[in-house]
């Protein structure tokens, strides 16, 4: 497979290190409505009706930089075939022990996009527009020279949950990080307020891994692979004809939503 193409842009105690960590003291969203409890800038938290259902995966990234003050941080984005899931495709221990050598493939990305924080929500939908292929957001940024990143999650449970249920389940496993849900179809991304670094992004991601039930190993697998995790920014049809939206959030969100 040819190489990809880089193309560069603008100039509880947890279980494991954190940096500049702001978890806030908002509450879990409620059920059925799942409406977010939004802290004011007083300090003082209101009942804000603003739908889960209108926030988008890019929305959710500008609030982690602005709430992180990244601005000037260099983000990593990815563009990418889609291809079908491995394990729904292989639902059975026969099925995948006899489809072994497709299942040990690392998909290559297309292109490698890289962005300034204030410079993202005028520049990804351009480039997605302009590749017409998935297009996801990576774990890894650089700021000051050094490299850092987003704990970024894709949960594939393997019990029913609500967006309660797994806020309260994420900031558990993440030793209570504030965390923003978004429902991607049939899984979830996660979206935790902190930065890592890369010793403990490697400790995040298998902090995730040890319960069995919470993610899919082929995710770590791809993540551990690379160096970076990702997550998909917009929809991908036909196989991911949905675009993440968020359904639950206990982020201290002082910003304006899209």
């Amino acid at each position: 497979m040819a190489p990809s193409k880089v193309v560069n842009h603008g100039s509880h105690r947890p279980a494991f290190g954190c940096i500049d960590a702001h978890c806030g003291s908002t509450r879990f969203a409620d059920t059925p409505d799942f409406y977010i409890l939004m802290e004011c800038q007083d300090g003082a938290s209101e009942r804000h009706r603003e739908s889960s259902r209108h926030m988008k995966a890019t929305a959710v990234l500008d609030a982690y930089i602005a709430l992180q003050g990244l601005q000037e941080a260099r983000f990593h984005f990815i563009s990418h075939d889609v291809f079908p899931n491995w394990r729904v495709e292989n639902p059975t221990s026969e099925k995948k022990l006899s489809n072994l050598a497709s299942g040990l493939v690392q998909h290559d990305a297309i292109n490698h996009h890289y962005y300034l924080g204030r410079e993202i929500s005028s520049e990804i939908h351009r480039a997605h527009s302009a590749e017409g292929k998935g297009y996801s957001i990576c774990s890894d940024f650089q700021l000051r020279g050094r490299k850092y990143h987003i704990p970024i999650m894709n949960l594939h449970t393997d019990f029913p949950a609500n967006p309660n249920m797994l806020l309260e389940i994420s900031e558990k496993v993440s030793g209570g990080a504030a965390a923003t849900i978004l429902s991607s179809g049939r899984y979830f991304h996660v979206y935790f307020l902190r930065k890592l670094a890369p010793n403990d992004w490697r400790k995040f991601l298998s902090a995730f891994l040890m319960p069995v039930i919470l993610v899919s190993p082929r995710y770590i697998g791809h993540s551990l692979h690379r160096g970076y995790a990702t997550l998909r920014l917009f929809p991908c049809h036909p196989l991911k004809p949905k675009e993440p939206e968020m359904i639950a959030s206990n982020w201290p969100m002082t910003f304006n939503t899209r």
